[in-house]
């Protein structure tokens, strides 16, 4: 007597089709998930427009004499002539540094002087004093100093670290980057309070330097 497999047979389409809905139904979910939103770098200063935005301590009229807009290929840049004084530059521009803590930019010396004590900095001001007075940390490219530490900074003093020590022998461009909301952090005992403040860049006398695009990067 032969036995019947049609149940059997019933119960495997019913077992298959539930399979392939369960995939089906997976892929569904897996299209539905929300994605991890991609943060791109906030642009703080690329110097397409300058000096719109920049502000001169002492007036630009000084700094004019100074600091001039260049390009190389598609990238802006800010070039810094020889000088027998330094003057400081400085924009205002608010972002989140909570979100994008890093700041990062490129630059160059093309020329040192011979002998008097030089270097190149960028100013990052995640913060204000009591007084409303920007709270600075100063990066610094120095000649003749040793990278090193954090040091704090006083009343009208800011803070400084030297990140970059020497004379380079290629004329590349250096990217330099740095935790500003943990160095924030490291001076001050505390996290910055609402938005960035602004950025800032000097360049000591005697020096020719370029410096590049400045952006802000989640960590």
């Amino acid at each position: 007597m032969r036995m019947n497999n049609r149940p059997a047979a019933a119960f495997f389409l019913c077992l298959l089709g539930m399979i392939s809905i369960g995939v089906i139904v997976s892929d569904a979910a897996a299209d539905q998930e929300p994605s991890v939103p991609v943060l791109e770098p906030i642009p703080l200063a690329d110097f397409s427009r300058y000096p719109e935005g920049w502000e001169a301590r002492g007036g630009m009229a000084k700094a004019d004499g100074i600091y001039e807009p260049a390009r190389e290929g598609d990238a802006s840049y800010l070039r810094a002539r020889e000088s027998s004084e330094s003057v400081r530059l400085f924009k205002k521009i608010p972002w989140d540094s909570a979100a994008y803590p890093i700041v990062e930019w490129r630059w160059r010396v093309t020329k040192w002087p011979e002998t008097a004590a030089a270097r190149v900095a960028i100013y990052i001001a995640l913060d204000r004093d009591v007084f409303g007075i920007p709270t600075l940390t100063k990066y610094y490219w120095s000649r003749d100093e040793a990278a090193g530490e954090l040091k704090e900074g006083g009343m009208f003093r800011p803070a400084e670290r030297v990140i970059r020590s020497g004379q380079m022998d290629s004329s590349d461009w250096i990217v330099e980057r740095v935790d500003a909301r943990a160095d924030f952090q490291k001076i001050s005992g505390r996290d910055p309070r609402g938005e960035a403040y602004g950025i800032g860049l000097m360049v000591d006398p005697g020096i020719e330097a370029e410096i590049g695009e400045i952006i802000a990067l989640p960590r």
